[in-house]
């Protein structure tokens, strides 16, 4: 499709594990062309403020989008019959998922590895970090064995919006099965969006949007 119309998005997850201090780490990889309260849990009852945002572009310096993206995947497995992810937050001591989540967001757009060329998206080309060290860098699940899955999106030119991360993520099995948990039992998780693409073909772009999602089980 011509990048003045509608973009295509390109979108991509991994799974990573960790277990015993031995690291074990799967990246299952896909290409296509993922309710609120502002203090609490996000849960599909409590998301009418935050989904007020889900069908425009990434709303820079604000959690406008990010909660808006976490709602509409509790919403996803609200109608699965899914119990909703807890979401823990402390006032002085943020999500380490969210943290994580945040560094991989921004470091993507400013290094803009997400390329079809680049075949791992999770992995940062200059620090190396993947989605597991990042979030044991941040303070994720002290001492156990983690389970962490990363699923990241961009897109721009009508693509760029928490609906349109999430519509894509549905409609891949792997990234389905990440947000219905499908093998995992999430007990956290966190978005992070940005108001710029991580792929130079969209830089210049109206509405551009790159979204991560880390969910974790500790």
């Amino acid at each position: 499709m011509s990048p003045m119309t509608f973009h295509a998005p390109r979108v991509k997850a991994a799974l990573t594990f960790a277990s015993a201090g031995l690291l074990s780490t799967t990246l299952i990889q896909v290409t296509a062309a993922p309710p609120a309260s502002a203090d609490g849990p996000p849960t599909a009852e409590g998301c009418t403020l935050w989904l007020r945002y889900a069908d425009m572009p990434v709303i820079p310096h604000s959690a406008f989008s990010d909660l808006a993206t976490l709602c509409l995947i509790q919403a996803e497995r609200a109608k699965a019959g899914k119990a909703p992810i807890p979401r823990p937050q402390e006032l002085l001591h943020p999500n380490p998922l969210g943290v994580a989540a945040e560094r991989q967001v921004e470091a993507a757009v400013n290094q803009k590895w997400w390329t079809p060329s680049n075949p791992d998206w999770h992995t940062n080309p200059v620090s190396k970090s993947t989605p597991e060290s990042r979030a044991k860098d941040a303070g994720y699940c002290p001492g156990g064995s983690p389970q962490i899955a990363e699923i990241v999106y961009n897109g721009w030119n009508g693509g760029g919006t928490p609906r349109a991360a999430v519509k894509w993520w549905m409609g891949s099995p792997t990234h389905h099965d990440i947000i219905l948990g499908i093998g995992h039992s999430w007990n956290n998780f966190a978005a992070a969006t940005n108001p710029d693409v991580a792929d130079p073909a969209g830089k210049d772009g109206s509405g551009k949007g790159a979204f991560v999602v880390v969910f974790g089980q500790c």
